[in-house]
C-alpha cells in the first residue's frame, strides 16, 4: 500500500548506523568552521501514507545549486548562501522554552492571548456554538498557565497512517553534520541535530526554503500549514470539549445542577449515550453523567453518578439521599480508608439511577466469575446494597487500577486489577492481572501507608 515506505525505513536505518559508528561528527566544531568550510549538502525529503514521494536533492558549495542527487547536471534552483549560514546558526533551543513552549514556534503567550478570539472563530469555521460556549473557549485559550502543557503535544509522531521524514546531511571532509525529523505536526518538530533534540521552528522554515516549489515535497508541513487548527484542536481536546459538554448539560438540567451543588462540587457533567458496564441494553441509551466530590468527606473520593431517561423518575435526589448510607457502609472498609488516607490515591463510588451496583455491572461481574471457573452461587442473594468502587493509586511514577465490589456482609471482592502493585498486597497475590474476581480476606489486605511520614 505504501510503495515508498521501504525507502524511508532504509534512510532511518542508515541514519541509526551512522550514529552508532560515529560517522557523524560535530563535537568541537563551531558554527564558523562549518559556515566557511562545508562542501556538500544532501537532502532526503520523503512521505509515506495515502500519498507517497521520495526526493533526494543535493547542494554543492562550489555553485550553490539545488539538483537531484541522480541528476546533478540539471539545476532546479539557486540557493542564497545567507540561507545556509542562517541554518547553521539555528541549531539551538531558545531560552525559556520550558516556561513558554510557544517559543519553539517563534510565538509567545502574548500572541495567543491577543489572537484567542480569532483563532477560535477560525477553528469553528461554519459551525455554530452558543455565546456562553464561545466565551468559555476563548477564556480557556487565554489561560496560558493552564494550557501550555498541551502545546508540548504539537511535536513528534502520533499517527500511524502518515510517515513524513526529512534528512539533511552537511558534509565537510570526513565529518557529517546530520539533521533529521519524523515530526508529523506543522513545522515537524523536534529536529535531531547529531543526537540532540532541537525545538526550533526556524530550522523548519529555513529547510523549507531549500526545497523546490514545483516538486511534491514536505515544504508546506515545514512552513507550519494548519498550525492554528492543530494548536486550538489540542487545547479543545484537553479542556474545551469537556467544558462544552458541561455547559450544555447544565443549561438543559439546571434545576438538577442546582440541587447537586448544595452538597457537591460538580467536577464533570455531560449528556451521553451510555452502553458500557454501567448501563443495560446492547445499544447506547441517553443519560446524564456526573462526577461529584464532597469535600466534607474527602477530595480523594468521587461519586460517578449516571441517570437515564425519563430523568423525572431518577432524579439526582437519589445520590443526595443515598450518600449518607454509602459512606456509613464504607466507614470501616479498609480499601476506602486507604484511599482517603494516602497521597496519590483516588476512589470512585459508582451510582446508577438509584443504587451503586447496576444490574448490567452485576451481570458482567458474574460472567467474569464463570470465566475464572468459579461458582456464582457463593454470591447468590448477596448483592443488596452492594457498592461498586474503583480505586487508582499513583506511586513512584507508576499507576495501579482496580475495580471492587463491596458486599453488605463485609465481603471484599477484587473484581479487576491492572498494575504491578496494589496497596500492601504481596507480589504473589497481584501476579494475576485482569478480571480476577477474587475474594480478599482482611488479614491479606495489608493497608500500610504508601509513604512514611516524618
Amino acid at each position: 500500500m505504501f510503495p515508498n515506505l521501504d525507502i524511508i525505513v532504509k534512510n532511518l536505518t542508515a541514519y541509526i548506523i551512522a550514529l552508532i559508528f560515529n560517522i557523524t561528527f560535530v563535537c568541537g566544531q563551531n558554527d564558523t568552521a562549518w559556515i566557511n568550510n562545508w562542501e556538500k549538502i544532501l537532502i532526503v525529503d520523503s512521505h509515506g501514507g495515502w500519498s507517497n514521494f521520495n526526493n533526494e536533492f543535493q547542494i554543492l558549495r562550489e555553485n550553490l545549486s539545488l539538483t537531484n542527487q541522480n541528476r546533478p547536471d540539471v539545476i532546479i534552483k539557486q540557493i542564497n548562501p545567507d540561507l545556509i549560514d542562517s541554518l547553521f546558526l539555528s541549531f539551538k533551543n531558545k531560552r525559556q522554552l520550558k516556561h513558554d513552549p510557544l517559543i519553539m514556534f517563534n510565538l509567545d503567550s502574548t500572541w495567543l492571548i491577543n489572537n484567542a478570539e480569532n483563532l477560535w472563530v477560525e477553528y469553528l469555521d461554519k459551525r455554530k456554538e452558543s455565546s456562553e460556549i464561545n466565551s468559555s473557549a476563548i477564556n480557556t485559550l487565554k489561560d496560558y498557565p493552564k494550557i501550555k502543557s498541551s502545546i508540548w503535544r504539537l511535536q513528534g509522531s502520533r499517527w500511524t497512517d502518515v510517515y513524513s521524514f526529512i534528512s539533511v546531511k552537511i558534509i565537510k571532509g570526513i565529518d557529517t553534520l546530520s539533521i533529521s525529523s519524523f515530526g508529523q505536526y506543522p513545522y515537524m518538530l523536534p529536529w535531531d541535530v547529531n543526537g540532540k533534540n532541537i525545538f526550533n521552528a526556524q530550522i523548519s522554515k529555513l529547510i523549507s526554503q531549500l526545497l523546490p516549489y514545483s516538486a511534491e515535497t514536505n515544504k508546506s508541513r515545514l512552513l507550519g500549514k494548519r498550525f492554528n487548527f492543530y494548536l486550538v484542536n489540542v487545547i479543545y481536546e484537553n479542556y474545551i470539549y469537556d467544558e462544552r459538554k458541561f455547559i450544555k448539560a447544565r443549561n438543559k438540567y439546571s434545576r438538577y445542577f442546582n440541587k447537586l451543588e448544595r452538597e457537591f462540587e460538580i467536577k464533570h457533567a455531560q449528556m451521553v449515550d451510555m452502553s458500557s458496564i454501567e448501563w443495560g441494553g446492547i445499544f447506547g441509551k441517553p443519560c446524564l453523567e456526573f462526577l461529584l466530590v464532597d469535600s466534607c468527606i474527602s477530595n480523594q473520593i468521587q461519586f460517578s453518578a449516571i441517570y437515564g431517561r425519563p430523568i423525572v423518575l431518577y432524579t439526582p435526589n437519589s445520590i443526595l439521599k443515598g450518600k449518607v448510607k454509602l459512606i456509613k457502609l464504607l466507614n470501616d472498609n479498609p480499601v476506602y480508608n486507604y484511599a482517603i488516607n494516602n497521597e496519590g490515591c483516588l476512589g470512585k463510588i459508582h451510582w446508577v439511577q438509584s443504587k451503586s451496583l447496576s444490574k448490567k455491572a452485576k451481570n458482567n461481574f458474574l460472567r467474569d466469575v464463570e470465566d475464572q471457573d468459579k461458582s456464582i452461587n457463593q454470591y447468590k442473594g448477596k448483592f443488596k446494597n452492594a457498592i461498586f468502587f474503583e480505586f487508582t493509586e499513583d506511586r513512584d511514577s507508576k499507576k495501579s487500577f482496580s475495580r471492587w465490589i463491596f458486599l453488605q456482609d463485609g465481603t471484599l471482592i477484587l473484581w479487576q486489577l491492572e498494575g504491578d502493585y496494589l496497596m500492601g498486597l504481596s507480589k504473589d497475590m497481584i501476579e494475576k492481572q485482569g478480571y480476577i474476581c477474587r475474594n480478599i480476606k482482611l488479614e491479606e489486605l495489608v493497608t500500610k501507608p504508601n509513604r512514611i511520614d516524618e
